[in-house]
């Protein structure tokens, strides 16, 4: 395929997306947002051909009508089912209670009690009022055995785990390449959340494709690792990591592939904040065909990818967003690594929750006391209102003697702790309604 020499093009899979919708879809991530559901905030929204799509997952029927009437009247898509023009009704009979004690659970509130609401003057407000539509199970509560929660305490010299930051949703859409006598080297920005800081770069996994016939084992590429601590979200303003091999070949197609990264001094790959890039160029890119290397994802986009064209250089300042040339994209880069856990940093890790299987998509609460009030009232507090749905978590060091506990949350709902071998788990707050459901 001819096309100018400073120009992007792309061989696709399937059919070609228009320019994406970021307005309609900031609109509709806000609405979620502000929804008061913390399910529909975790919901990824995307525009295209003025359509309007949700994706992820929900815990019941009721949320996602919920998330479909959010979205609805947001230009750049309908958001009800084909052939609808209004969510449709649920089923069943309404199922709504009140009483005291909504917000606590001593005891906890019946579903089977229910209680009037009382109205004195029409069109004022009532507070202090639970409501349970249509709701699924809830959550459980952690598995017993002497493995459920296990706590580890690091020396500052072991890392964490080793994990993989994905960006792409690991279907091939397309690839991408310049034409002429320009190589293509691409990055893709890596953001670790403040819990994975410190972070050691240990690998880079890339996808290679086929789908240019021209991309063939044993092609020659380099790579590319920049760190930015100050997260400026521009390649541009990064510190290139001098690698010790940074010259490698494809050695498999249409399957990811690791590559180990070491540099000449091994701090340079440690990242202490901010973000880091990820890359290749392409060594064997300057002959005047058109060699489509660059991987892409075209579903989940977000302002990662960027690409640079030169036939001598892989100065930072080369680089633009993929999106000067294409619509957005996620190239398939992955960074493989382990958090750094600072000397005395404390290490949580539990197995799934008792009704894992009937009641996917549960996260997780983590609690902290003082092992002092275990011979009494029990002092324990919610520390981490959720985990990203991670069996693990990583603490700064505490002081004092301490206790740990975990419940599993799910929407607005949360399971339970267990109980206590002499008095009631009664914490000094919780971070969802408690109530849990039963365990097979």
């Amino acid at each position: 395929m001819d096309s100018p020499s400073h120009s992007g093009w792309e061989g696709r899979s399937r059919t070609p997306d228009s320019a994406p919708r970021p307005e309609a879809r900031r609109l509709a991530e806000a609405r979620l947002e502000g929804s008061g559901y913390s399910a529909l905030r975790r919901l990824r929204c995307e525009c295209r051909e003025g359509v309007l799509r949700l994706s992820g997952s929900v815990p019941s029927y009721y949320l996602k009508q919920v998330a479909l009437a959010a979205v609805a009247g947001v230009e750049g898509g309908g958001s009800y089912p084909i052939g609808g023009t209004s969510p449709p009704a649920l089923p069943g009979p309404g199922e709504f209670y009140n009483g005291a004690n909504e917000s606590t659970f001593d005891p906890p509130d019946d579903p089977a009690e229910v209680g009037a609401v009382s109205v004195t003057t029409a069109g004022t407000t009532v507070s202090d009022v639970d409501i349970l539509l249509n709701a699924s199970d809830g959550p459980g509560a952690l598995g017993g055995g002497a493995d459920a929660l296990t706590v580890s305490v690091f020396d500052g010299q072991t890392p964490a785990p080793q994990e993989t930051l994905v960006l792409d949703d690991g279907d091939l859409d397309t690839v991408f390449g310049f034409s002429g006598t320009f190589a293509t080297a691409w990055l893709s920005r890596f953001s670790p959340s403040p819990a994975q800081l410190p972070f050691r770069i240990d690998a880079v996994r890339v996808l290679w494709s086929n789908l240019d016939p021209a991309i063939v084992v044993g092609r020659s590429v380099e790579l590319l690792v920049l760190v930015d601590p100050a997260g400026t979200g521009d390649p541009g303003n990064a510190t290139p990591v001098v690698l010790t091999t940074p010259n490698r070949t494809i050695t498999a197609l249409n399957t990811f592939v690791d590559y180990a990264l070491t540099a000449n001094d091994p701090n340079d790959l440690v990242v202490e904040s901010g973000d880091f890039w990820l890359g290749f160029f392409d060594r064997e890119g300057t002959a005047p065909s058109s060699d489509s290397i660059a991987a892409a994802d075209l579903d989940t986009t977000g302002g990662t990818s960027w690409v640079g064209f030169s036939t001598t250089t892989t100065a930072p300042s080369t680089f633009q967003p993929v999106t000067d040339f294409v619509s957005d994209r996620t190239w398939m880069i992955r960074a493989l690594g382990a958090n750094l856990p600072a000397a005395g940093s404390i290490r949580l890790s539990w197995g799934e929750p008792c009704n894992a299987q009937s009641v996917p998509g549960q996260d997780f609460a983590v609690y902290q006391g003082n092992i002092a009030s275990l011979s009494g009232v029990q002092d324990h507090a919610p520390i981490l209102c959720g985990t990203g749905f991670a069996a693990s978590v990583t603490l700064a060091p505490v002081a004092g003697n301490k206790f740990w506990l975990i419940a599993p949350l799910l929407s607005e709902r949360e399971g339970g702790q267990g109980a206590g071998t002499s008095t009631p788990r009664v914490p000094l707050s919780t971070c969802e309604t408690v109530q849990p459901g039963a365990c097979p």
